[in-house]
């Protein structure tokens, strides 16, 4: 815990100015025992001597106890709503800096269990952790000294059950439920899956006319989870139950009348009500001890998560009214630091289209990452109109590089709504003439689920024309055309680049096509050749 509350940790950061107000909440909190006890000492003395002194002081001291308890609850859980929120962006913030490379790691179920799951745990631990720093230290520190002071010291017997339920809350429950948790992860993620695969049988298993795989995955994966279900009922769940029973006021009452059956009235009352005012919270500490153990866990992913290394970014900004020329000075194209891959020194052309091409994995789709901005460079110098990328913004960034990549998918709706996402401000006329740019001939309203796979590609090849980025970068843009297609885009692509002062970087597999852009950069392992500037 140390490591992911330290003074320089993001959740730290975030936490820090709900701080003063969990403060006051957990006062709030210890305030709530505090007027319940005194409560209770009224009634003490009530059945001493009756008086309506004594009464009226149990009723004001128990309204007290309840505006404190939600005052405490109020005040604790706003604090932790705007923690929320702060820990929410912060993680938002970094999720959209972080290379690709890294983000793989966070696809799926995981990147929703780290925006959703864990950010909802550590809400839980932190919005109860004052009340039960209050249950379990604050308030039961004040009740023993109020049990010795009024039935004297034999009467901590009475918190024998509790002392016991408490320790095996502490010690054995935690290692059985640690033995456990593992598998049941496991279990749960072959029946997500199996279910996956079977929701998935209609348009996969079609094809070849078999779904017992599927079937057969889900109810193994089922009965395998029902097995571990038992297994944790027999050994966790009746140990928490066993637990539990010792914590009940049938076992506190025993030995309070075993060891004050002689005792006035008022004495015996005291031993009752104070031994019962630390046991019975107790009953709540499994409860706790989950809400600590999850929200530790989750705040142990949130950390490791914030910690990882973005893509560095400055506050420089670039206008986008000028032909802008992008240079590379002893670049690697690659994410390894030893790679073999010779520096680049390469000047991409105002007006030109230039065609990267190489052999697969020497690094073209990392080229064009390290142009947007969306990888961190390893080596080497990129600028952009004279200034380095590393140090302009992330909007100027944004505005002047569109990166199109390789099998880049549309929104479930509309040809017209897709392209609106690049050009808000454009004309359906506009949009049809990127359309045909683009070799595309299909109504705006036309949905993109209908599109074959060429039609998709060249629905955001559209998106190229209707840019106000300077500088544009396509990896394997005609991957899925024709050779005519691919032809008429690519002579659509340099008259673009031509008339509107365009920085075109195309990365591909085909040769010919290759051939025809302005100036070409090949990329090899041992050296570089370069054709053009």
């Amino acid at each position: 815990m140390q490591r992911l509350f330290s003074p320089t940790s993001k959740l730290a950061f975030a936490l820090r100015p709900a701080i003063p107000a969990l403060t006051i909440g957990t006062l709030l909190a210890a305030g709530t025992g505090v007027m319940a006890l005194s409560a209770l000492w009224c009634v003490i003395q009530l059945i001493a001597g009756y008086h309506s002194f004594w009464l009226a002081g149990a009723l004001i001291f128990w309204i007290l106890s309840a505006l404190l308890s939600g005052s405490a609850s109020w005040i604790n859980h706003n604090a932790e709503a705007q923690f929320s929120g702060r820990l929410k962006r912060d993680v938002a913030a970094h999720l959209v800096r972080l290379p690709p490379s890294t983000l793989a790691k966070y696809k799926g179920e995981k990147l929703k269990r780290l925006m959703v799951d864990d950010i909802a745990s550590l809400h839980h631990m932190i919005a109860h952790l004052p009340s039960e720093l209050a249950t379990f230290l604050i308030v039961p520190a004040i009740t023993i000294g109020l049990l010795i002071l009024s039935a004297g010291p034999v009467s901590l017997l009475a918190l024998i059950p509790g002392l016991v339920a408490a320790l095996f809350y502490l010690v054995v429950v935690p290692r059985l439920a640690a033995k456990q948790g593992e598998a049941r992860v496991n279990v749960m993620g072959n029946i997500t899956a199996a279910v996956d695969d079977y929701s998935r049988g209609a348009p996969v298993f079609r094809i070849y006319g078999d779904q017992t795989g599927a079937i057969a995955d889900y109810q193994k994966a089922t009965k395998h989870f029902i097995e571990e279900i038992i297994e944790r009922v027999s050994k966790v769940s009746t140990s928490v139950a066993v637990a539990t029973s010792l914590l009940q006021a049938v076992c506190t009452f025993a030995i309070v009348y075993a060891i004050g059956y002689e005792w006035p009235p008022e004495k015996l009352a005291a031993a009752l009500f104070f031994s019962l005012a630390i046991v019975t919270p107790a009953l709540k500490l499994g409860h706790g001890l989950d809400y600590l153990a999850t929200g530790r866990a989750a705040a142990q992913r949130l950390t490791d998560f914030l910690e990882q290394s973005r893509v560095p970014v400055g506050s420089g900004n670039i206008e986008l009214n000028t032909p802008m020329q992008l240079t590379l000075t002893d670049v690697v194209p690659s994410l390894s630091t030893n790679s073999k891959t010779v520096p680049i020194n390469y000047q991409f052309r105002s007006g030109k289209v230039t065609a990267v091409t190489g052999l697969s994995g020497v690094g073209k789709s990392t080229l064009l990452r390290l142009l947007a901005g969306m990888e961190p460079l390893n080596a080497g110098d990129i600028r952009l109109a004279g200034i380095a990328l590393n140090e302009m913004g992330e909007a100027s960034i944004n505005r002047a590089i569109m990166l199109l990549p390789q099998s880049a998918g549309l929104l479930a709706t509309s040809i017209a709504d897709n392209l609106a996402l690049t050009a808000p401000d454009a004309t359906d006329e506009d949009y049809l003439v990127a359309l045909h740019c683009a070799q595309l001939d299909k109504f705006l309203t036309t949905h993109a689920s209908t599109l074959s796979g060429g039609e998709i590609q060249r629905v955001n090849l559209a998106r190229v024309f209707l840019s106000p980025a300077r500088v544009i970068l396509l990896d394997e843009p005609t991957s899925a055309l024709d050779s005519e297609t691919a032809f008429n885009v690519l002579t659509a692509l340099s008259h673009h680049a031509k008339t509107n002062h365009k920085t075109i970087v195309m990365v591909t597999h085909d040769l010919t096509l290759s051939e025809l852009a302005d100036d070409k950069l090949t990329l090899k392992h041992h050296h570089i050749e370069g054709e053009g500037q």
